[in-house]
């Protein structure tokens, strides 16, 4: 889904750490194209370009690749040397064995160990230095690559089983279901885990040092857009969506594509965390602000595009979604 946008808060809480260095955020945003006014807008997206663009800015600036998030910093060139020693992993259980030793040498941001029983493989995280409380997005940001990267290596939809967060849900969880595919999140938890089915790890690494030099070339870029999950119901619909909004249909038209039909699709979307309404709100959504951010077409082809019948609907729906207009949108985005 090259077309996924994320939510204001997450710029909010990566430029948090920079801006409290009295580093020059303004500056860091505009060579990303966000505009600082979106900032102040509670329900604002940038594209998955942008973003990824403002975390690799912010921790060059920083010197940090955990963004401040944890006691000391992450140097520079951590994540290629992890990268390298587990491009040499076989299967998915010496990845992740190797990606908590790594932690355990590092001694920087979380500490993350390996738990199994008989059915279930469960890594805890917690911070090293015990005087440390991490903020929520430390968390985030740490699970988030972690299981991004355990996909990309095995170009597989990894399932998480659970996950256990030990902080109150926050005002963003709905974000989870992209960023966590869905799974089962138990928050105010006694400690962080994220969990697996053990048999998952026997799965075979399928990336090799020719892949991770092309994915070192934009790594978060990569993590956020990869799309290995295309057999869920929400995938799939998803995709009937995106490759054709204007004509994607009612719920009634994409059951009957899928071989099914409205109650059954309904439940099955309600199962995966979603209802059809909104996933099609989100694509269309999310290839709004992609084409005004990234092409030249005007608001009305993209009002088109994106399947609406006059642009002054679109105009209405876009700012509902981000709080400016698309013209305004596109004004700011390109200073």
């Amino acid at each position: 889904m090259h077309n996924q946008s994320v939510h204001i808060h997450f710029v909010r809480v990566t430029l948090a750490n920079a801006r409290a260095q009295h580093l020059d955020t303004d500056a860091l945003l505009a060579r990303c194209g966000i505009f600082p006014q979106l900032l102040q807008l509670e329900d604002a997206r940038v594209n998955a370009r942008q973003f990824a663009d403002l975390q690799t800015a912010v921790m060059r600036a920083m010197e940090d690749e955990f963004l401040g998030y944890g006691a000391r910093a992450v140097r520079l060139g951590s994540w290629s040397v992890l990268c390298h020693w587990l491009i040499h992993s076989r299967f998915l259980g010496q990845t992740i064995k190797r990606f908590c030793h790594f932690h355990a040498l590092m001694e920087r941001g979380f500490d993350a160990r390996l738990r199994m029983t008989k059915n279930t493989a469960a890594v805890e995280v917690a911070p090293w230095a015990t005087s440390n409380k991490p903020s929520v997005y430390g968390y985030e940001l740490f699970l988030f690559t972690f299981h991004r990267l355990l996909c990309w290596m095995t170009r597989e939809k990894v399932p998480i089983k659970r996950m256990n967060l030990p902080y109150p849900m926050p005002g963003h969880h709905r974000e989870y279901q992209y960023m966590f595919r869905g799974c089962p999140v138990y928050f105010d938890q006694d400690s962080c885990s994220i969990s697996f089915q053990r048999s998952l790890l026997a799965l075979p690494v399928r990336q090799n040092p020719a892949s991770l030099a092309e994915f070192l070339r934009q790594p978060m870029y990569e993590i956020i857009v990869q799309d290995y999950d295309r057999s869920s119901w929400t995938a799939r619909v998803r995709e009937l969506i995106a490759h054709d909004p204007a004509g994607a249909g009612s719920l009634s038209e994409i059951a009957r594509r899928l071989g099914t039909n409205d109650y059954s699709l309904r439940r099955r979307l309600a199962k995966e965390g979603y209802a059809f309404i909104d996933l099609k709100r989100e694509v269309k959504r999310d290839l709004a602000i992609h084409l005004l951010a990234r092409h030249r077409h005007s608001v009305e082809e993209i009002a088109f595009k994106t399947g609406f019948s006059e642009a002054s609907a679109f105009i209405r729906a876009f700012k509902q979604w981000t709080g400016v207009t698309p013209r305004t949108y596109r004004k700011e985005s390109r200073r």
